[in-house]
């Protein structure tokens, strides 16, 4: 399992380097054949004693005013957050109270701590909207979700293998969820 930036993921599988990649992106589906196995929604995530808590949907302009953390340039989440921006004309730089962090687990246990908020796929943070350690408030002008897919070369000799494997990610995926949030 290899984690990389967007750009070199497509770069490996243009040059046959990689099989195939699941992706929480954007991509031109003119090259990539692509199985979508789940979307999720894009939320900020705060605490509960945080004072945007009681919110239910924020707006750039508040975003902006807050301790952010945001994951480094060219992974998934940031560049969608950036587009999302841009689409209504602002920039990531309009984030004045930015922090930038490349793991996930250290961004949820720093939000749990207080002081700062983030954007997470909502789906990554279940658990810990579950129990209560965090809150997720929607952000009025991003689109509401995200779609995962895993995509291969239009042309792979193995496309219907693939294919085979994208629907056992998805059933694994479904079975997961299943027994995560049916059990007590």
């Amino acid at each position: 399992l290899l984690i990389k930036e967007y750009e070199d993921i497509l770069e490996d599988l243009n040059q046959g380097l990689i099989d195939f990649a699941i992706i929480d992106n954007r991509f031109t589906k003119k090259n990539f054949h692509s199985v979508q196995l789940y979307n999720t929604n894009m939320v900020l995530a705060v605490n509960k004693k945080h004072p945007l808590a009681k919110m239910k949907k924020v707006s750039f302009d508040i975003l902006a005013k807050e301790n952010i953390i945001l994951d480094v340039k060219g992974t998934g989440k940031r560049d969608f957050l950036e587009s999302e921006l841009k689409l209504h004309n602002r920039n990531i730089k309009d984030l004045t109270n930015l922090i930038e962090i490349n793991c996930p687990k250290t961004t949820i246990d720093m939000v749990i701590s207080g002081g700062f908020a983030s954007v997470f796929y909502k789906s990554e943070i279940q658990d810990e909207i579950k129990s209560g350690k965090l809150i997720p408030i929607e952000i009025a002008e991003v689109t509401n979700y995200v779609d995962f897919c895993l995509i291969y070369n239009k042309n792979h000799l193995s496309s219907k293998i693939i294919d085979n494997i994208a629907d056992n990610f998805k059933k694994l995926y479904n079975e997961i969820n299943y027994l995560k949030y049916t059990s007590s």
